[in-house]
């Protein structure tokens, strides 16, 4: 099962679930789209490899960062009890 869809699945209430998950799919595909002209944009105007890694690694910095600062626990769902 992929993280992300967990974080999703197990973080956001059930109503606001698919609406979540499309913008994640768009965001994904939509980033990916973009990587490949952007590294041969980057390739053709003199970045060589190093520096797509340095970026890269930059990148993943952000997204270890941002990890950090998720819940440490799932929230608690207060059922109302049946009287």
């Amino acid at each position: 099962i992929p993280v992300s869809s967990w974080l999703v699945g197990s973080y956001v209430p059930a109503n606001w679930r698919s609406r979540v998950f499309s913008i994640e799919y768009t965001l994904s595909l939509g980033t990916t789209a973009l990587v490949v002209p952007a590294l041969s944009w980057m390739h053709g105007i003199g970045y060589g490899f190093q520096d797509q890694f340095t970026w890269l690694a930059v990148f993943a910095a952000i997204v270890l960062l941002a990890a950090t600062v998720l819940p440490e626990t799932r929230p608690s769902l207060k059922v109302p009890s049946a009287a």
